[in-house]
């Protein structure tokens, strides 16, 4: 088993900038008009790129995490929209909340299984998550802040490899496939 790493901003220029040090980009869907513009990103930036709906809009349709925060999505409006994901057989729905909030995210989700990324942000990773079980659960943890990485990005450890695991020909950061855990 071993654990990935993925950069997340709205600042598509630092994210660029920051090519080939996470496995994963994570950004938002409302940055991107067309498929042309989100294929040319993907490539500039030379890994996986995951988009994010912040209630700003999905032009492409392509967003498979949910921003659940107040000014984005809501707890009363996470079941609607995993549904339409769902329905449009989107893969790895994800739930992005802090650790605060991640009771009702998974209550307003009910029985729908999904992936969550949980928000520390103080550099804490897993410790006293509810739920946590290592390699497992959630499946990412947002733990270090755009001060703490230097970057204007904030930096989640990818703790399970089942969320978008890695496939054949895929290219890896600086020759490793991810951090191997003993």
């Amino acid at each position: 088993m071993y654990i990935r790493t993925a950069l997340d901003s709205d600042n598509l220029d630092a994210l660029v900038l920051a090519r080939g040090i996470a496995h994963f980009t994570l950004t938002y869907a409302d940055l991107f008009d067309t498929e042309k513009e989100l294929q040319a990103f993907t490539a500039e930036v030379g890994n996986r790129v995951v988009l994010i709906d912040r209630a700003l809009g999905d032009p492409l349709g392509r967003a498979s995490i949910a921003d659940d925060e107040t000014f984005a999505i809501t707890d009363g409006q996470l079941a609607r929209w995993y549904d339409q994901r769902e329905e449009a057989g989107t893969k790895f729905i994800t739930v992005y909340t802090d650790r605060d909030n991640l009771a009702a995210a998974d209550a307003a989700l009910g029985a729908r299984g999904h992936w969550r990324w949980v928000a520390t942000l103080d550099g804490t990773a897993w410790l006293n998550l509810p739920g946590y079980r290592a390699l497992r659960r959630p499946g990412l943890i947002q733990c270090l802040s755009s001060a703490m990485t230097g970057l204007p990005a904030d930096l989640s450890l990818v703790l399970s490899s089942g969320w978008h695991p890695e496939v054949q020909g895929q290219t890896l950061v600086n020759g490793y496939a991810g951090v191997l855990i003993h």
